[in-house]
């Protein structure tokens, strides 16, 4: 499959407002500058660090309100704001389209024993659910547009407390590899951005419900200055999705050698 071509392009980010979200938006507006629309889904609104270097690129923006975990409003909320991306490609001539579906959450963390109802519910509302249904409909709106899941090492490999979480983000990771195989005319991808120094870093480090082999591990990382820069992983994202080859339904790592 080959790279689309840079004209204008509108994307649309979950999670945006911190993390890994924010390091992309910021990223692509860095290189695609005016000729990029962003629509930034996130609960809380974008830091000023982010909306004021998207002003001085010329990027335009719109920022949504949106909590991905209630479904009851999921679907109407992702109808209008893709109604509304719609209508701004289509008076802005707007060719390309990226999806970066990147919102999830670690959850409760605690051994699989200790599962209820609730903490299985809430994990496959959010992590798998939400996210499934979100990139299906974006397929549907944009059939020749660009779609990465925000994945994980945790989608290949199992870590103790992290059951649920790495269930969801396996699961989310088939959904697109089946979503690939379906509509050819997109271009999916899987992306393991690495584990990053975030907020979900400091939630593992502090959880007393995290298995304390990986909580030491994550703590030795972050003392050792090893974790991932989200705007490294982000600019090499953005590096693969503008100018790189890649088959469409593949996982890549941040680590990987493309």
């Amino acid at each position: 499959m080959t790279s689309p071509v840079q004209n204008k392009t509108l994307g649309v980010i979950t999670g945006a407002s911190r993390g890994f979200g924010l390091s992309f938006a910021l990223t692509l507006s860095n290189r695609l500058a005016d000729n990029l629309h962003l629509h930034l889904l996130s609960r809380s609104p974008p830091p000023p660090t982010l909306t004021d270097a998207l002003s001085s690129n010329g990027t335009t923006f719109c920022h949504h309100k949106i909590d991905l975990a209630d479904l009851d409003q999921l679907e109407t909320s992702i109808t209008s704001i893709l109604t509304e991306a719609k209508a701004k490609t289509k008076s802005d001539n707007i060719t390309n389209h990226i999806l970066l579906n990147n919102a999830g959450s670690l959850g409760v963390l605690s051994p699989l024993s200790s599962t209820t109802i609730k903490s299985i519910s809430e994990n496959v509302n959010f992590n798998l659910i939400s996210s499934s249904y979100i990139s299906a409909t974006f397929s549907t709106s944009f059939p020749t547009s660009t779609i990465i899941n925000v994945s994980s090492l945790a989608a290949l490999e199992p870590f103790k407390t992290w059951g649920l979480y790495c269930t969801c983000k396996s699961a989310r990771s088939m959904y697109h590899k089946s979503l690939a195989l379906e509509c050819p005319s997109l271009r999916v991808l899987n992306y393991a951005p690495g584990a990053m120094d975030t907020d979900m870093q400091g939630v593992i480090r502090g959880s007393e419900g995290c298995d304390e082999e990986v909580r030491e591990y994550f703590m030795k990382s972050k003392e050792e200055g090893t974790l991932v820069d989200p705007l490294a992983s982000a600019s090499k994202l953005t590096d693969i999705i503008l100018d790189k080859e890649f088959k469409s339904g593949a996982h890549i790592d941040y680590w990987d050698e493309i």
